[in-house]
């Protein structure tokens, strides 16, 4: 709730006048103050409010309305009920109430004899834009014995011109301050140091108002009996055309310049305005407890490797001496002096470290150099133990010293190739970094050199242009050294290849890298060779054979030298045949077409791009043999008929049907089983009852003739003997020579074989 009281006499003297009449007629006419009834015993006054007569309102926030009341009687008053009513302009109460705008409850509680209370409202008032002068009457919902005072009737004033800056009392202003020593959780100020503070507030001013504040602080002693320090500035530049726009704004600086416990007062002192200023001054202020304890206490807390913290020798050189501080009080220290002093007991030598800031529970690192070598190296650091005129309450921790050994750190060169490949073309740029141990004695210099006798360049980055040394395989070195004398030699190899390429799509495409510009790829296929199975078990059949070779067209000779390759990509959906499974696939390694011995290729040479795509590098002439699954022949002799011809022969007749195209079925194999006149063993149909035994006894000694796939008859011309007959089968035939007896065809008379 925002009220205001008037600063103006004249204004004062005719609101008393006004106050005056209102009471007198009230008194007249509180009997006809409808819906109110004299029920109630007791005798409870209604002795005031605030906001109060003549007080100013903000037109655009809500106003609580808070009673003070009296229990006048003897005995403890019941609960009660005052309703409160607002009304525009001057009016008696029975008038206002019957011309309300606005009406609500006031809860009153049980009073004992003579005890006064103040009660505020639970409904606000919303003036919602009123910019005039407004009645409110409080009014006991039911008067007791003494009616005189149970009504109040006053005026105020809702202004769109009312002033009113608010400061945040929700709020711990020490609380944003960085740095400061925490105890028992509070933060910790020191004296005589400058602090900038904010502070948030709202501030409900109109656009054509103005006010000017003393904006400030004071500081009081823990229990507000004197002030000892205080700060003002003036400040005008609060938001406006808002109401009760938040704001956040500096205060005076902060410095005081004795420890202790205190009361920080800060916010508008005073104030000053047009056409108002602040017209509610009770929420001007706020204020914290502020405790300001300049204790110091800085100490070193180790002497450490820098390379390593919790290695037992130190290196030589740069930035080799790690040295922690510590501020374990509560004063922020500046412009702190640690020395250090280094002694191999002949000489000796210090160095200074300047901590420009230390905050307290902070704590920060010198590093120094190492200038001795060898065993028994003193080391001692000093922390100076008086800082900003504050004396160290524990200097003894301001020193600390160790002896130890210290080492000289080997350099540990190695190299760094971006973009590092296994070979550059004759037109690349190559940057190569040089790698050392960071605590190597420096300055670290880094030479490079051409096949060892030609310097080529310094520093520890190089670039190398392949342009310069044409195609071939090259040899460089780095050498680093220390300022110690120490130094190591790095060797390096780089190759500068031509790459030719060469495609056969869909089925493969390949490439391949040689130093010299006159290289070309050989490449040929060819089906694995007949009846050849080439041992490979597993189920599996040869499928195909490519061959690679990597040939100088001047020389006609193999290029393959052991540092190059051809790298092939084949795609396994269009080389193999369609019914094999790619899960099936496998190569082997041969020789030549003609090689049968094969051998596994290394894994590191053999990928799979997906699952269609394989990839294969070849370090010398190769020959790839496919191996996989082919399944069962789609083949088979249909209508296999034997025909009586001249001088007793046969002639035998089939049409082929199935995978007549494929590559992989040779042709069939006829067998002839000669059996007496009166009985015997006879090829039977394997489509009615296939025995693979009783096949294999009887094709074992029974073959005639093989017959290539396209044919489709065949002449036996040896007569059969007197008294036998004949029983002929035709088999198909695998490319590998291997017969599938269970699709086999044989001769039959009447449908009986």
């Amino acid at each position: 709730m925002s009220v205001a009281r008037a600063n103006n006499d004249v204004g004062r003297f005719s609101s008393m006048l006004v106050a005056f009449l209102i009471l007198f007629s009230t008194l007249i006419i509180t009997n006809y103050s409808p819906n109110v009834t004299a029920s109630v015993s007791g005798d409870l006054s209604i002795d005031s409010s605030s906001p109060s007569n003549d007080d100013y309102i903000p037109a655009y926030s809500a106003t609580n309305f808070e009673v003070t009341v009296t229990n006048q009687d003897i005995f403890t008053s019941p609960n009660r009920i005052i309703d409160w009513y607002v009304c525009l302009g001057e009016k008696v109460s029975n008038v206002c109430i019957n011309n309300k705008i606005a009406q609500g409850e006031i809860s009153i509680n049980s009073l004992l004899p003579g005890e006064s209370s103040s009660f505020i409202s639970g409904d606000a008032f919303y003036p919602n834009g009123l910019n005039e002068t407004i009645t409110v009457v409080y009014q006991f919902e039911e008067l007791d014995f003494n009616p005189s005072n149970d009504i109040f009737n006053f005026i105020l004033n809702a202004s769109l011109q009312y002033t009113d800056i608010m400061i945040e009392d929700n709020e711990d202003i020490i609380d944003q301050l960085n740095g400061l020593a925490i105890y028992d959780g509070e933060k910790i100020l020191s004296n005589n140091t400058e602090y900038e503070i904010s502070f948030s507030g709202y501030a409900n001013i109109c656009a054509s108002c103005n006010v000017n504040t003393t904006l400030g602080w004071q500081l009081w002693d823990e229990n507000q009996t004197e002030m000892v320090n205080e700060n003002y500035i003036f400040e005008e530049n609060y938001p406006k055309l808002s109401f009760y726009k938040s704001f956040t704004m500096n205060l005076p600086t902060f410095n005081h310049s004795e420890d202790g416990t205190f009361t920080l007062i800060y916010g508008i002192f005073n104030s000053t305005g047009n056409p108002f200023s602040d017209l509610f001054e009770s929420n001007n202020l706020n204020s914290v407890i502020v405790k300001i304890n300049t204790e110091l206490d800085i100490s070193i807390d180790s002497i450490s490797p820098s390379h390593n913290p919790s290695a037992t020798s130190y290196f030589y050189g740069v930035n080799m001496i790690n040295v922690q501080v510590s501020n374990n009080a509560n004063m922020t220290a500046e412009n702190v002096q640690l020395e250090l002093e280094l002694s191999n007991g002949e000489k000796t030598n210090s160095q200074i470290c300047i901590i420009t800031i230390l905050i307290p529970e902070q704590n920060k690192n010198c590093v120094f150099d190492m200038t001795f070598e060898g065993e028994s190296i003193l080391i001692k650091a000093i922390l100076q133990d008086n800082v900003m005129n504050n004396q160290d309450t524990n200097p003894l921790d301001n020193v600390l010293e160790e002896t130890t050994s210290v080492i000289i750190p080997q350099l540990m060169s190695s190299i760094e190739i971006d973009n590092e490949k296994e070979w550059y073309t004759d037109n690349e740029i190559i940057t190569i970094s040089a790698n050392i141990n960071p605590y190597s004695s420096p300055p670290v210099n880094f030479s490079w050199w051409y096949s060892g006798i030609i310097n080529i360049d310094y520093g520890q980055t190089t670039q190398i242009n392949t342009s310069d040394y044409g195609l071939g395989s090259h040899d460089f070195k780095l050498i680093t050294s220390d300022s110690l004398g120490n130094s190591e030699t790095i060797y390096f190899n780089i190759l500068v290849y031509t790459e030719v390429q060469i495609s056969n799509l869909p089925l493969y495409e390949a490439s391949a890298i040689s130093a010299t510009d006159t290289v070309q790829i050989l490449h040929d296929s060819t089906l694995p060779m007949e009846r050849e199975g080439y041992n490979i078990g597993g189920g599996k059949s040869p499928l195909f054979l490519l061959q690679f070779d990597l040939i100088n067209s001047q020389t006609n000779q193999s290029d393959f030298n052991g540092q190059n390759w051809i790298e092939i990509e084949l795609s396994l959906f269009d080389l193999m045949p369609s019914q094999v499974p790619l899960s099936s696939i496998e190569i082997r390694k041969l020789d030549s077409f003609s090689d049968t011995e094969w051998e596994f290729f290394n894994s590191d040479n053999v990928g799979y791009i997906n699952q269609t795509k394989m990839s294969i590098k070849v370090y010398e002439a190769t020959t790839i043999l496919f191996i996989g699954d082919l399944g069962e022949p789609n083949i088979e002799a249909l209508n296999f008929s034997v025909d009586l011809i001249a001088n007793g022969n046969f002639n035998l007749n089939w049409q082929p049907y199935g995978d007549t195209e494929s590559d992989y079925i040779l042709g069939w194999n006829i067998h002839q089983k000669l059996v007496p006149d009166f009985g015997g063993t006879i090829f039977p149909s394997p489509q009615l009852d296939y025995n693979e035994a009783v096949w294999e006894s009887l094709v074992e000694e029974s073959f005639r003739e093989f017959i290539p796939i396209d044919q489709t008859n065949w002449q036996d011309t040896i007569a059969i003997p007197d008294g036998f007959c004949s029983s002929y089968a035709i088999i198909p035939v695998d490319r590998t020579g291997e017969t599938f007896n269970h699709l086999a065809n044989v001769s039959m008379i009447d449908g009986n074989a």
